[in-house]
């Protein structure tokens, strides 16, 4: 950027505090400024917590990290999204809404007024994934796209498939920067991220989402690093005055952003389930222990979530390759809730 383009870092981590917001005019060692702000760039690291960031700011004080977290703001009682993770955090910090008034608990759910995909809305009531489940090819480094055969239908609206942006209950600052005829952008890891686009679909004008599964990087550090370097040299080519692709001339974007998963690939959260999930398997071996009751490893959410929220998370079955279990007995399973 040259002298004159101001941009504002917003930088946010999995664990939702804030390292730092600052103003930055010809490199990160810039002052902090008053002046207007022509181009904000929000950076999400999965799986980095505010610990974390405090003990690298510590050990590296040279770093960029240090210099943006000293000159800029630090949001020590921020709180990410509940449940904790990548997509509801995603849709709290781009809409400034909750889960409750976004519709986004977790990437998967269970919708009581949609149809499931191919059902023709002959029933009502579905589950829903909002992940690699609706890539025509998930091994595609793209995916290949969203798959409408595999989007849930909306009965009240002609049976048409819902869209992830279909279903956001409200708007998204992408839309709103948009419509002030700004440009924006966004690089991430699913093409249901596209939800950014909010309700109206038209949020993010270059918006570029390979697909996660494909690379390899809930599995492999390595794999989860190259897989940040082609989503940041997209983030550097908007940055340089082009697209997300490098090839055609573009002005860079008044919003912009991306995530990066190599932190989480390597506190072993990817594959292994966020804190979330963890923080209930050490409930379910408590209550195992104390009550007798079978404790079921790797075991779906659908069991505790679905009677408080309308959550009924399957995602964990097919993510760990496992069959579904029986569920527990009705004893068993009123501890199962409590914990």
């Amino acid at each position: 950027m040259t002298s004159q383009a101001k941009c504002a870092i917003h930088f946010s981590t999995g664990s939702g505090t804030l390292p730092g917001i600052m103003s930055v005019r010809g490199g990160l060692s810039a002052p902090p400024t008053h002046g207007k702000i022509k181009h904000v760039l929000l950076i999400s690291l999965d799986g980095l917590h505010a610990l974390d960031v405090a003990n690298f700011v510590k050990s590296n004080p040279g770093s960029n990290l240090a210099q943006l977290s000293s000159r800029g703001v630090t949001y020590t009682q921020a709180s990410t999204s509940k449940p904790s993770d990548s997509f509801p955090g995603l849709m709290s910090i781009v809409t400034g809404g909750s889960p409750i008034s976004t519709g986004l608990w977790y990437e998967g759910a269970y919708a009581r007024d949609l149809s499931p995909a191919g059902s023709h809305c002959k029933t009502i009531g579905t589950e829903i994934v909002w992940d690699s489940g609706i890539d025509r090819n998930k091994k595609q480094f793209d995916g290949g796209g969203i798959d409408p055969a595999k989007l849930p239908l909306n009965p009240e609206k002609g049976c048409s498939p819902v869209y992830p942006h279909d279903y956001l209950r409200v708007n998204t600052i992408f839309e709103i920067v948009h419509q002030a005829n700004m440009r924006t952008a966004l690089v991430d890891k699913h093409p249901s991220y596209e939800m950014v686009n909010g309700p109206s679909g038209k949020g993010v004008e270059d918006l570029f989402t390979p697909e996660l599964a494909a690379s390899g990087a809930s599995r492999d550090v390595k794999a989860a690093e190259i897989f940040d370097d082609k989503k940041i040299e997209a983030v550097l080519n908007e940055i340089n005055g082009k697209d997300h692709t490098g090839s055609k001339d573009a002005p860079t974007a008044n919003l912009f952003g991306t995530a990066v998963s190599a932190a989480a690939a390597k506190s072993g959260r990817l594959h292994a389930g966020d804190c979330h999930f963890q923080t209930r398997r050490v409930a379910y071996r408590s209550r195992e222990a104390s009550t007798g009751c079978r404790y079921h490893p790797r075991r779906n959410y659908e069991d505790f979530a679905s009677r408080s929220a309308d959550i009924r998370v399957s995602r964990w079955r097919s993510r760990f390759g496992v069959a579904q279990r029986p569920g527990p007995d009705s004893k068993c399973r009123r501890y199962l809730e409590q914990a």
